[in-house]
């Protein structure tokens, strides 16, 4: 499942998908996390993330397999978390907070 994150508030998929309709990109988002609830790392992103309100799509391996294979692919077979994909195609395992960020910036100019 799917969760959007912007500004500090969880939107339901549906309301995601309103606003990836309503903008036709990800304009707000640049950045998408792949996660499981129980990883300490993938906690640590979305807490600093968070804390300096980076919009972000969260999407849950666990429940998601084909984000799941996704993951597997860019990391040599590991469904290693977190895995970061950007709306410039890049990606990142396992990056610090700054360095996602430092991307959002790049990618809103």
């Amino acid at each position: 499942m799917a969760v959007f994150k912007k500004w500090g508030q969880l939107c339901t998929p549906v309301a995601a998908a309103l606003f990836f309709r309503h903008y036709g990109t990800m304009s707000e988002a640049h950045v998408t996390l792949y996660t499981t609830t129980w990883c300490p790392f993938c906690q640590k992103l979305v807490k600093n993330l968070d804390r300096t309100n980076t919009p972000y799509v969260n999407i849950d391996v666990e429940d998601d397999l084909e984000a799941a294979e996704w993951v597997k692919s860019v990391n040599d077979g590991n469904r290693v978390v977190p895995t970061v994909k950007y709306s410039d195609g890049s990606y990142a395992t396992n990056p610090p907070a700054s360095e996602v960020r430092a991307k959002v910036e790049e990618l809103s100019n």
